[in-house]
């Protein structure tokens, strides 16, 4: 099959006349003709603005090798995932969730705003208490006599426990003196 047939089979394939076809390379419905007859040669760079207008594979259409087309994503959540990196659970949520009915998806929309709007308030709660010394951890911290360095290292360890006792939006409570197995 010559380059010229190429030029055809991608154009039928596109659903395009030559006059369409040739306008969005810019070439003219006779250089089109001409192309797909093999009456004229085909410069470089119309095979690069077809490649490029009509994701075809440069290799298909100068040697016949290959897939004509070049897989690119043609969805909007294909692309939407690669820009923004969405790993498989992410994709698939917002894949099944475009999936629903509006009132299904209005369903889920009030629950995640009830989430984060009760989130935010228990934060909120919580990072007022972190101000406030944890009595049990505190109360430990200052009694001890380890070095500068140990208790460095408990009073880090206390403020990572309000974080996370703030973020998880659970109360825990420690006894003081003893050690909780985990």
């Amino acid at each position: 099959m010559t380059i010229g047939e190429r030029i055809a089979i991608i154009r039928d394939k596109k659903g395009l006349n030559q006059e369409a076809f040739g306008k969005i390379i810019n070439v003219t419905r006779s250089a089109i003709s001409n192309y797909e007859k093999g009456t004229r040669n085909i410069m470089d760079r119309v095979i690069i603005d077809i490649c490029r207008e009509f994701n075809v594979n440069e290799e298909w259409l100068r040697n016949e090798t290959g897939e004509m087309f070049i897989q690119t994503p043609n969805d909007e959540l294909t692309q939407l995932a690669q820009k923004y990196n969405f790993n498989d659970l992410e994709y698939k949520f917002l894949y099944e969730y475009l999936k629903l009915d509006l009132d299904k998806r209005g369903a889920i929309v009030e629950f995640l705003e009830n989430i984060v709007n009760s989130d935010s308030s228990l934060l909120a709660t919580e990072e007022k208490n972190l101000d406030k010394p944890n009595s049990s951890i505190d109360i430990q911290i200052k009694n001890s006599n380890d070095t500068d360095t140990d208790l460095e290292i408990k009073q880090e360890l206390a403020n990572y426990e309000r974080e996370l006792k703030a973020s998880l939006g659970k109360k825990m409570s420690l006894v003081s003196g003893k050690k909780r197995n985990a």
